[in-house]
């Protein structure tokens, strides 16, 4: 279930989101449709943690787009979690990304996270993810969005701070998806070549 970045396969929920994935969801993407949308087919949850995260940002109206969009849940941390696990954790992650994880992990949802550690971690402990991109594609396989939205959006996540390949010549959001893989997977090379 682990997917790259960009790629959606199947989702199982609920959708758990890390602070990032709200941002692009809100300010930096305005997809406040596509949750809509999204949370007709699934629970959408920000853990407390994050939504204190995302509050203390003042670019948007957060307060609202939460109480809109999410349930906000607080992290109760699970009894078979082993102090040597958590601390292992939060000298990787912040708080933030380590309720997501350990939420997704306990409801058997799906975190939605960007940041390449969090992913790691996410990996390594068997919790399905997805990121923004995933996300965006998911909607294009169930036309809740043409090709053509899905890229403007990439562009428009691009210009508000959104670390990702740059659309380019793309014509469909999958050939952008195999655009960013094909990087994705040079980034990773490169990296283990130093």
């Amino acid at each position: 279930m682990s997917s790259p970045q960009g790629r959606s396969a199947s989702l199982r929920g609920p959708l758990i989101f890390d602070a990032s994935a709200v941002f692009n969801f809100g300010h930096r993407g305005d997809l406040g449709s596509l949750l809509l949308q999204l949370r007709e087919r699934f629970a959408l949850i920000v853990p407390m943690r994050v939504a204190e995260e995302v509050i203390v940002d003042k670019t948007f109206a957060y307060e609202d787009f939460l109480s809109l969009h999410f349930q906000v849940e607080p992290f109760v941390a699970p009894k078979s979690l082993a102090i040597e696990d958590l601390a292992l954790l939060s000298t990787r992650l912040g708080q933030g990304e380590i309720e997501v994880l350990l939420l997704a992990e306990h409801l058997q949802g799906t975190a939605v996270i960007d940041e390449r550690a969090a992913r790691r971690v996410a990996g390594r402990r068997g919790i399905a993810i997805t990121g923004t991109l995933g996300l965006l594609a998911y909607a294009v396989e169930q036309a809740l969005m043409t090709d053509t939205i899905a890229l403007e959006t990439v562009e428009r996540l691009r210009r508000n701070r959104f670390r990702c390949p740059a659309v380019g010549e793309s014509k469909t959001f999958a050939s952008y998806l195999a655009h960013f893989a094909a990087a994705d997977d040079q980034d990773n090379r490169v990296a283990t070549e130093r």
